[in-house]
Order: C-alpha cells, then structure tokens, then sequence
C-alpha cells in the first residue's frame, strides 16, 4: 500500500489561502499609500504655499527647525543660504519622482520587448540578445553613468536615459526566461496552432502573464533609480542648479554636520523612506503575485 505524503498533495488548496491573499493585498496598500501620498504633495508642491525653494536670504542662514528654536516659517529649518529646508525637500522630491518613473520605464520598456521576442523565437537571436545582455551587464554601472554624463553634458533627459541603459538588462533577463517557460504551455500551442498571429499572441497572452513579475521588477528597480540619482547628484554630476536634487542637498550639508546637523539629515532620510517603502513595495507585491512565496 502507497503511502501518501503530505507534500505529494498539491491540488487540495491551505484552508487558510484565501486570508493569506487578504493579508498580502492588505500589506500591498499599506505599503503603497504612503507612497502615494508623496507623490501627490510633491505634484501639488506649487499650490502649496510653500516658499520658493531657491530664494536666498542670508539673515535666515541655518535656522533651526522649529521645534528646537525655529519658527513655524521654516518648519525645517534653513540652509546656508537662508533657503527653507522643508520646500528643498518637496521639490526634490518632484525631480526624484520624474527621474525615478521615466528611468524605470525607459529601462523596463525596451528590456521587456527584447526579453519577450528572444524568449519566445530562440535560436541565434535568442543566443545574440543573451550574450549582449551579460556583457552589459559586467559593465560598471556607476562608473558607465559618470563617463555618459560628463561625455554628453548634464540634463534630466541624460539622466532618464541613463537610468534607462543601466536597469534594461535585468528586465531582459527575467522577462526572456519567462517566455522561454510560456511557449511550451499548451494554451500558448493551442493559438499558435489556430493561426494567431505572433505579435498578437505575445502582446494579448504572454505579456499578461509576466506583468506580475514585470511589475515586482519596477517596484524595487525605482528604488534603485533614487539612489543612483541621488548618488550622481552627490557627485555633483546629476541634476543641475537651479534644480533641487536630494543628493545634492545631502552633499550641501556634509561640511555643516557639527553645527547644522539638520541640512543634511532631512535629505537623508528622505532617501532613506523612499528607497525602503519601495523596496518593501517590491517584497509585497512578490508575496502577492508569487504563490510559492507565501506563508500559510
């Protein structure tokens, strides 16, 4: 008599899946809102009535927040130059969200087209898409960033593109080894059999099925965008004045540290909860869209 294990039982679903969906789609939105939120007051930063973040006043030189001795005139504090630290930070945060939304498409966009058509045709061009991809990616990407920018001069569409060129080749990747998995199932057989036309097959019935996974990819990959930005600015070759960059900001402050703390700390952590809400954006929606990732 066979004895029947409980892991050779996989058709009979946990009695708890349907509350662990609940629980991922809950912790999907919990994750997300804040992000939201951000992205709507950095939108809305004009008709906030902030002050104008590049307005110098050297009388209002490293105020202090206001609840150490501040004033509600600058929440936050001041800058060297007497510009308010709380309106910096909003809009920056309008340049880091610009940069951060174009670069990831601009790399998910072209990464994705190339992954698909390679995955599902093979053969020689499956085998140059490949090799073009992992020699890519051995390349530096920091130091390919810092010769582009220097070479072409520095501007927000350098910069997208930029973003875009370093973060393609993991979309490829990924989205190449999926379709690879695709073509062999029969539903995939089945159209190709009944004359679908090629295009419409992967754009109407493969490209659905490595959305979730496309999606999981850009999450975290924004994340990534936001510190390469940010890093590059602190360089001092990423967004150019009078354009406001966090990265930037955090550089500013660096030689302030011992007596104005808060010029550089504000920006920093605001990187901070950008790149780890994103990053956890990215852990949720795996959980969530990956059935084998989750926890009953």
């Amino acid at each position: 008599m066979t004895t029947i294990v409980p892991e050779e039982v996989g058709e009979v679903p946990a009695p708890h899946a349907g509350r662990s969906r609940n629980r991922d789609r809950i912790a999907v939105w919990a994750i997300a809102t804040p992000l939201l939120l951000m992205a709507v007051v950095f939108l809305l930063a004009p008709w906030l009535g902030l002050p104008d973040p590049n307005r110098q006043r050297l009388s209002d030189s490293l105020l202090e927040p206001v609840w150490i001795t501040g004033d509600w005139g600058h929440v936050l504090g001041t800058d060297k130059l007497g510009r308010d630290l709380l309106s910096r930070l909003v809009e920056g945060g309008r340049i880091v969200l610009l940069l951060a939304v174009c670069g990831t498409l601009a790399g998910l966009i072209p990464g994705v087209l190339l992954g698909m058509v390679a995955g599902y045709r093979g053969g020689w061009l499956d085998a140059v898409v490949s090799r073009f991809v992992e020699a890519w990616m051995a390349i530096p990407g920091l130091l390919f960033a810092i010769v582009i920018l220097i070479g072409t001069g520095r501007s927000l569409a350098v910069l997208v593109g930029v973003l875009g060129l370093l973060t393609w080749p993991l979309y490829a990747r990924v989205v190449r080894a999926d379709a690879i998995a695709l073509k062999h199932r029969p539903f995939i057989a089945a159209l190709r059999t009944a004359g679908v036309p090629t295009w419409r097959l992967m754009v109407s019935h493969m490209l659905p099925n490595v959305a979730s996974t496309v999606l999981v990819i850009g999450a975290l990959q924004t994340g990534g965008s936001v510190l390469i930005e940010s890093g590059l600015s602190f360089l001092g070759i990423g967004v150019v004045s009078p354009q406001i960059s966090w990265g930037a900001m955090l550089a500013e402050g660096r030689d302030e540290l011992t007596k104005a703390w808060w010029v550089a700390v504000f920006p920093g952590v605001a990187i901070s909860i950008v790149v780890l809400l994103t990053n956890l954006l990215g852990d949720a929606l795996r959980r969530r869209f990956d059935p084998r990732s989750r926890r009953y």
